[in-house]
């Protein structure tokens, strides 16, 4: 499981902090923040993309994330920057693949 933050050269700053969150009805299984490096050091922004619209992948977790049966979850994203309104992110979105097992 991993997200992706797609976004413009109109975003004003190099990186972007996430709060992640993953609750199923038991609770919370799963909660980090992740620091999002946008651009590099020299502003060259990360991500692919052919205009200036860019998409860059960030894993979840640093392992397969594991669903059991068929119990429910939920997954919370929100940004922790302090502009309410961030100017240039097109959108924040989830990709699910099926982990292979050994």
């Amino acid at each position: 499981m991993s997200m992706y933050v797609r976004h413009t050269e109109d975003y004003p700053y190099k990186n972007m902090f996430l709060f992640r969150t993953i609750e199923s009805l038991d609770g919370v299984q799963y909660s980090d923040t992740v620091n999002v490096q946008l651009a590099n050091s020299l502003g060259k922004w990360n991500g692919k993309g052919m205009s200036d619209l860019k998409t860059l992948e960030i894993p979840i977790g640093s392992g397969a994330v594991r669903f059991l049966g068929n119990d429910r979850y939920t997954l919370h994203i929100q940004h922790g920057m302090r502009d309410t309104l961030l100017q240039g992110v097109a959108d924040v979105g989830v990709t699910f693949e099926r982990a292979q097992l050994p």
